[in-house]
């Protein structure tokens, strides 16, 4: 027997932005993108799909060789020639790493995107679609710009971003947006009528707590506090917003604490995203199959046999949405 092979005593199938799913589980790469030995050990884990490190302005501007451009060729037209083919190869590195990825492991693989330039959203969205991607996740708006700017050009913002991609693309879009317990309801409804299929709830990274010993907010002792704070933040956010609007809810959850998985679930969540930093790739097969493991142990333990028996029963509504994932 495999040394990830999981007791088969709960149904973890789930559909999630369109795409079927074995588990409830994604795995997100932050830095970079998993060679294909790895990836594919940790479909065999258990993870429900694979979630790359987004193609944005560091990964496009990225050089190997600063000194590239020498006295002879610092020209405007030579440096926007030298910009523009950056870019590009950069852009299909990224491409390539996608498509590699897609041919060769047994789940879904979603890229992600965060552009400054408004014409490049939907072109680089087909290309990943063309490289083989499940699903597309948008990174609409970054977090300082989110903290710098009004809430109504914010909302406008994502949402123009967001319907330029997901009603010409044919693969579904994923919007990624900073949990907060309050204020998010009228946005993610407004992009789930703009073809949106999912929302992913990260944490923020300016969430703070406050360290009276060292008078800081940054201190060692803060950490878990903080990490604490954030899973809060998201399970308040699903707990108002499941059922009351129709794209999926997905949540972060740290990986040093399989109960926050099943909190998720419980406050509403479709499923739940793994962050993955680098350096901390070669254990992730084990905490994936440690998650799964104290999920269906505690499935058991309560007597539910699939994900919809318990999905939201501590949400704040009732109501029906039309992308429950109800059993057929």
């Amino acid at each position: 027997m495999h040394l990830y092979t999981l007791a088969t005593m709960a149904d973890l199938n789930v559909t999630f932005a369109g795409l079927a799913l074995t588990s409830p589980l994604i795995v997100e790469f932050r830095d970079e993108i998993p060679p294909p030995g790895l990836a594919t050990e940790i479909a065999e884990a258990g993870a429900g799909a694979l979630l790359l490190p987004p193609l944005n302005e560091a990964r496009l501007e990225w050089s190997e060789d600063e000194s590239e451009l020498t006295e002879h060729n610092r020209s405007d037209a030579a440096i926007r020639e030298n910009d523009r083919m950056r870019r590009s190869i950069n852009r299909d590195a990224y491409l390539d790493k996608v498509r590699g990825l897609s041919s060769s492991v047994s789940v879904p693989v979603i890229a992600a995107l965060q552009s400054t330039r408004r014409s490049q959203w939907l072109n680089f969205a087909r290309m990943m679609t063309d490289a083989g991607a499940g699903a597309v996740e948008l990174h609409p708006i970054s977090e300082p710009a989110w903290r710098s700017s009004r809430s109504d050009r914010i909302d406008k913002e994502i949402l123009r971003t967001a319907s330029s991609v997901a009603t010409r693309l044919d693969t579904s879009v994923i919007v990624r947006l900073v949990a907060a317990p309050y204020g998010l309801q009228a946005l993610v409804q407004g992009l789930g009528e703009s073809d949106v299929k999912a929302i992913v709830l990260s944490e923020s990274a300016y969430l703070s707590t406050i360290d009276t010993d060292t008078s800081t907010t940054d201190s060692r002792s803060v950490g878990g506090r903080r990490g604490d704070a954030a899973h809060m933040n998201a399970l308040a956010a699903l707990q108002l917003l499941y059922r009351r609007v129709s794209p999926h809810l997905a949540a972060f959850v740290p990986p040093d604490r399989s109960a926050a998985f099943t909190e998720s679930i419980l406050a509403g969540a479709t499923l739940t995203v793994l962050p993955v930093q680098s350096g901390g790739e070669d254990d992730v097969p084990a905490i994936v199959a440690e998650y799964l493991n104290s999920l269906r142990g505690w499935m058991r333990r309560k007597g539910f046999s699939s994900l919809f028996d318990f999905r939201g029963s501590l949400s704040d509504s009732r109501r029906s949405s039309s992308l429950e994932n109800r059993p057929k």
